[in-house]
């Protein structure tokens, strides 16, 4: 696999793949491990040519979500001294109009290496950041009328670096297969 810097270097200098179009009533992006540098450099080169590509795949396939499945911010979280991150590492970053839809965060490591309960509260500032608690699911109907359901959950707190709460296993309980 390329290194963090030769597919940075392929990003500025114009390098693009042909893009599979999807075959599914359901368009969506993931991105994980994505959250900028540290404090001294909210938004890495990387993180900004991902905002880019993000922003052409989302419109050239209509995303209709994002899940960002952990690691928001490097390298260790956020902070009561460092909340201007989400605007610089988030907000001022991801600005493609195509990435104007639900983001569906959960964290990673590094995000509880500070303060998880900052992330959860942006829910309640953002129109686009969704994220209710450590553990949650939330539906997408298609057009065939089927649903499909995503269940979010802190694999952190789930491999026994923090505690899961009653709530919080039933919630999972709920949410497994029928």
């Amino acid at each position: 696999m390329p290194s963090s810097a030769f597919r940075s270097a392929l990003c500025f200098w114009g390098a693009s793949f042909p893009l599979a179009k999807a075959s599914s009533d359901l368009s969506f992006l993931i991105i994980g491990d994505w959250g900028g540098g540290d404090d001294d450099m909210p938004a890495s080169p990387g993180e900004t040519c991902n905002a880019a590509g993000m922003a052409k795949v989302a419109s050239e396939l209509n995303a209709q979500f994002v899940l960002a499945v952990g690691d928001n911010f490097y390298d260790s979280g956020i902070h009561a001294d460092n909340l201007g991150r989400f605007k610089s590492t988030f907000d001022d970053v991801f600005t493609g109009s195509s990435l104007d839809v639900d983001w569906f965060v959960i964290a990673g490591n590094h995000d509880h290496r500070g303060n998880v309960s900052y992330q959860l509260d942006f829910s309640k500032q953002s129109t686009r950041w969704k994220f209710p608690s450590l553990y949650y699911s939330f539906t997408k109907s298609l057009p065939s009328g089927k649903v499909a359901q995503f269940v979010m959950f802190d694999s952190v707190v789930a491999a026994g670096m923090g505690e899961m709460d009653s709530e919080t296993g039933e919630i999972l309980a709920a949410s497994g297969p029928e």
